[in-house]
């Protein structure tokens, strides 16, 4: 198995096995094409609805990001929130965003 098709099923097993309201994935674009990510989100946002689920992934990825606000938009769904972190000379914070970064606004929480 390729580690793209690996990486794949790890995010489903864990989704699929998970009993708990809350799912976290590290890194979630880790060794994906940027090709397959709309899909996966597609059916991660799927999965969590139907599950009553919260899923957190965390990425470095603008690609990946943009997957997941089409995966979204897409399936007509508003509950995804991009949070991002930065930090400046003295503190670190917050910018939360509805369908970020398509979507102009969003509260930053610092």
């Amino acid at each position: 198995m390729g580690e793209a098709v690996q990486r794949c099923f790890e995010i489903a097993v864990a989704a699929a096995g998970h009993d708990g309201p809350t799912l976290y994935i590290d890194n979630i674009e880790r060794g994906l094409h940027p090709s397959v990510l709309d899909a996966l989100w597609r059916w991660l946002a799927t999965v969590s609805r139907e599950r009553g689920m919260q899923v957190f992934a965390s990425t470095h990825s603008d690609e990946c990001i943009r997957a997941a606000v089409t995966a979204f938009v897409h399936l007509d769904d508003d509950g995804l929130r991009i949070i991002q972190l930065d930090r400046d000379d003295r503190e670190l914070f917050a910018t939360v965003q509805a369908h970020a970064p398509l979507v102009p606004g969003g509260a930053t929480v610092r």
